[in-house]
């Protein structure tokens, strides 16, 4: 009985610990884990949240993230069931690991649990710009882009119901993003604002603005002297400007 004990606990280790090897490379959101009281629009409503989140594990312990539109970078290690991330911010925060299989880590991180899947470097689309959309971005100039762009569309997070929908619009109401010529910004994003500093990427389809250590990315897809089409980080929302308040 012994021994079949002992052959039964080395038999689940694996599915009981992780080592650094089992997390370094490059991870790709799947699905929501749901939970009992989640019903199907709850689901599809994170989901629209999380679908374009990834995560680059480095051997050296550097990462690179896109979480929530978000690119982020910093260090990351694994400290038993949790992988602890210090991003260059200064921020830290943590993935805490709820189940691990062949391939797919399942993660949960504050509320919200989701399974990740393992890629290989050709299907790896982790960073600013996912590889598959760049083609559809468009490049600016400093004259096309400096004026004051007001909200026109927020992107929606999946259905919304009517209430849901005329609440968005109302927190959307006065948002701008300001670029001047000399490179300063100013924003007021659906109650959140922000200024400093703006460039363009290196393709020049691609505008990052910063604030301290603070990074935002947008991309260009659609621009004309009174109307343009922006889409944040790597994420796959459409947001609409108009110089029209």
């Amino acid at each position: 009985m012994k021994k079949l004990f002992l052959l039964l606990l080395i038999v689940s280790l694996p599915a009981l610990s992780q080592t650094a090897t089992d997390i370094d490379g490059h991870w790709q959101f799947k699905e929501i884990v749901a939970t009992k009281d989640m019903d199907d629009k709850a689901v599809e409503m994170l989901t629209g949240y999380f679908k374009d989140t990834s995560f680059d594990f480095n051997p050296n312990n550097k990462y690179l993230a896109a979480l929530m539109g978000n690119a982020d970078t910093g260090t990351w290690k694994l400290t038993g069931k949790n992988i602890e991330l210090t991003s260059d911010k200064g921020e830290v925060y943590e993935l805490n690991i709820i189940d691990f299989k062949k391939g797919l880590l399942s993660v949960k991180i504050r509320n919200a649990a989701f399974t990740l899947t393992r890629v290989s470097d050709s299907e790896l689309k982790t960073g600013v710009v996912i590889s598959a959309a760049k083609s559809q971005y468009i490049t600016v100039t400093k004259e096309q882009l400096a004026k004051k762009w007001f909200l026109k569309q927020p992107p929606s997070k999946g259905q919304l119901t009517p209430e849901m929908a005329e609440a968005l619009q109302k927190m959307a109401k006065g948002s701008f993003l300001n670029f001047s010529l000399n490179g300063d910004y100013n924003a007021s994003v659906l109650g959140i604002t922000d200024e400093g500093r703006w460039h363009f990427g290196e393709d020049k389809s691609s505008i990052v603005t910063t604030n301290g250590a603070d990074k935002n990315f947008w991309n260009v897809i659609e621009i004309t002297a009174t109307r343009l089409v922006l889409v944040k980080g790597n994420s796959k929302e459409q947001w609409l400007f108009s110089t029209m308040e």
